[in-house]
């Protein structure tokens, strides 16, 4: 997708290009009037931000399009590159509880388990907001992240149970599971773009290793701590969530 768009803007100039792209690198030849000249830039894997990524798409669409110059449409990106997050960050921790209370849902929770899956998704947003801000901490976020889940969800299942450990757990993450780098690397190797489709699967899987490795260790902590992990038979049935969520709906309207 890179290498297309950036192959498009320069053929909007009368250029010919070449580019070879991977998640951590851009490698660009350029044919300027029987002179070329080659360019390699390293970047660093960057954060999904679709709001970035559909403004950057919008700026390119408008030079394609003439609406605007290269000198604009240039400005337009440094400026989108400097300017702050869009959303404030209670918002963002808002957003990791809202997500986990509406995966548990999906998978059938009781109504304690989803909001526990509540509590469990906004403390992931606060330890995000905090890892993000050092870069010593950014690369063990998912598996802080997992160890945090994992021993939120034995704690409430012990203090408020029985509860579905597993369930809460899995609701709390869901939201750094990889899914757009896996759909977005199985897309660059099935066109062909290997060196690109595999480093982003590698990194995609390793997000999920570090996951898994802090809830194994998360989970054996919590075993030798004392706290259980509850068999399915005693647990509430499905049928608690619909009733309960019925009555709490009624009493809202």
């Amino acid at each position: 997708r890179l290498e297309g768009a950036l192959m498009t803007l320069s053929n909007g100039q009368n250029i010919k290009a070449n580019v070879f792209s991977t998640p951590t690198s851009i490698m660009a030849s350029f044919d300027l009037t029987g002179e070329h000249t080659h360019r390699l830039e390293r970047i660093e894997p960057g954060r999904v931000d679709l709001m970035r990524l559909t403004q950057t798409n919008e700026i390119g669409s408008d030079y394609l399009n003439g609406t605007i110059s290269l000198e604009q449409a240039s400005q337009q990106v440094a400026t989108l590159n400097n300017q702050k997050a869009y959303y404030r960050p209670w918002a963002d921790m808002l957003a990791y509880g809202l997500s986990a209370t509406t995966m548990a849902i999906v998978l059938g929770g009781s109504l304690r388990e989803i909001w526990m899956s509540f509590f469990i998704g906004f403390s992931i947003g606060v330890l995000d907001y905090f890892c993000q801000r050092f870069d010593s901490t950014a690369n063990i976020f998912e598996m802080s992240a997992g160890i945090l889940a994992t021993l939120l969800a034995f704690i409430f299942g012990q203090n408020f149970g029985p509860l579905n450990v597993p369930l809460m757990t899995m609701a709390g993450l869901i939201v750094l599971i990889p899914g757009l780098n896996i759909t977005t690397a199985m897309a660059e190797m099935a066109s062909n773009d290997l060196a690109s489709g595999t480093a982003r699967m590698a990194g995609a899987l390793m997000i999920l290793l570090k996951l898994s490795f802090g809830i194994a260790l998360a989970n054996q902590l919590a075993l030798l701590a004392g706290f259980k992990n509850f068999p399915a038979s005693a647990l509430e049935p499905n049928g608690f969530l619909v009733i309960e969520s019925g009555n709490l709906l009624t009493r809202l309207l």
